[in-house]
This record gives structure tokens, C-alpha cells and sequence, in this order.
């Protein structure tokens, strides 16, 4: 195995004629791609969720997912995006001491056509690291290459 840590920014692909299974957790980081890819999640919450993302005066997100997350088949949802799928790495959560909130947080990157709110979800690392994905070249910013063509030495 050849290791690359990708950078912020960078894309991912779901290789081709494979899919990428994973677990989605209900945490409110994760509630708008819990929407996108399950619609229908979180019937049957009392009406505490609603589709401007409104909550029970005094509760609190944290609140609300405890009371979800009581019944176990809640608490993560897998999740499977087809071949072809281009994600964006939006963020990378890594802790010494803490493996189990190391996490990389992506953005769906949505067909052309395709309208909608901005998917952007959490998936813990190792789901991450046992997924069909593959590393895309980084793409050049044109003040960047610019910048690196000046900059020779010599």
C-alpha cells in the first residue's frame, strides 16, 4: 500500500464498476446528506424535525439526537454511492487519543443539472480507508502555475 494524504480541496471518484458502502451517523453534522440519501430518516420524531430544520423551543441538536439515537437501527445508516461518484475532501478530523472521532468530511459533488442544497457529511476514517476510492490529481490553480513557472531555479 502506497500512502497519500490528500489535501484539502482535493476530489475523490468511487471506482469505476465497484460502489462505496459506508456508514452515515445521525449527528447533526450529517442531518442534510441523512436527507439527500434517506429520505424519510427521521419519521416518526414527534414532528421535532422539520423542513426548515426547526426544533421544540429548548432543545437543543444535542437533545434531539440522544432522544434519536436511543433506538439503535437510527443511530447510523449505511450508505452506498455509485461508481463514477466524485467527492470533494472538505475537511480532515485526525486526534491522537481519540481514533474514534477521526473522521473526513466530504462534499457530494453533484452532476451537472443536478439542483439541490450542498451535500456535505462526515464519515469516520476507517470506513474511509476500506472504501473503493481513488485519490484525483490535484487541479492546478492558473495563478499558482503561473506563480511556479516564474519561480525557477537555477
Amino acid at each position: 500500500m502506497i500512502l497519500c494524504m490528500p489535501t484539502i480541496g482535493q476530489k475523490v471518484r468511487v471506482l469505476e464498476g465497484q460502489e462505496w458502502k459506508f456508514n452515515l451517523y445521525s449527528e447533526h453534522r450529517n442531518d442534510g446528506a441523512l436527507k439527500y440519501f434517506h429520505p424519510g430518516w427521521d419519521e416518526g420524531l414527534e414532528g421535532y424535525w422539520q423542513e426548515q430544520y426547526v426544533l421544540p423551543r429548548g432543545m437543543s441538536y444535542h437533545d434531539f439526537h440522544q432522544k434519536f439515537n436511543k433506538e439503535p437501527e437510527r443511530r447510523k445508516w449505511e450508505t452506498t454511492l455509485p461508481a463514477g461518484t466524485v467527492l470533494t475532501i472538505d475537511r480532515i478530523y485526525l486526534r491522537k487519543g481519540a481514533s474514534d472521532f477521526d473522521s473526513v468530511t466530504f462534499i457530494l459533488n453533484k452532476p451537472k443539472g443536478v439542483k439541490g442544497p450542498m451535500v456535505r457529511f462526515w464519515v469516520k476514517l476507517s470506513d474511509v480507508n476500506s472504501g473503493n476510492l481513488e485519490l484525483l490529481p490535484l487541479e492546478e490553480k492558473t495563478a499558482t502555475k503561473a506563480a511556479r513557472e516564474d519561480t525557477q531555479w537555477g
